[in-house]
């Protein structure tokens, strides 16, 4: 085929194989991240694990914030992050979209704003 005219779509198909396998191995890389987001009474533990390295936070529950921000183009995707003290910590960095603003308003629910703690369910308040 080659000899027939269509050598200039040997480099194009060989740079889609290219990006094919890159894109192949980094999902790849990525099928085992996982966060667990513990909420307490008094604290919010974050685990993140990725490739065997496990990274663990901890954010006093009365002054943490849950804060989504959008992208400002469509092709980026938004960032959900818990802050408090000047320290944040980014959430669900492999979840899609509508995941993400389904989890930052589950844990506004729990979390609550700043200075106010609500009662968690299952929980005896006194």
């Amino acid at each position: 085929m080659a000899v027939q005219g269509f050598w200039p779509i040997l480099p194009f198909a060989g740079g889609e194989m290219l990006l094919l396998g890159w894109a192949l191995r980094d999902n790849m890389r990525r099928r085992h991240w996982a966060q667990i987001i513990t909420v307490s009474d008094d604290q919010i533990a974050i685990e993140t694990r990725l490739r065997g390295k496990a990274e663990h936070v901890v954010f006093p529950r009365h002054w943490a914030q849950v804060k989504l921000r959008r992208s400002g183009s469509s092709w980026h995707p938004s960032h959900l992050t818990i802050e408090s003290h000047g320290r944040s910590c980014e959430l669900g960095g492999f979840l899609t979209e509508e995941e993400r603003r389904g989890l930052a308003g589950r844990l506004q629910r729990l979390i609550g704003r700043i200075n106010e703690s609500p009662p968690l369910a299952g929980t005896h308040g006194t």
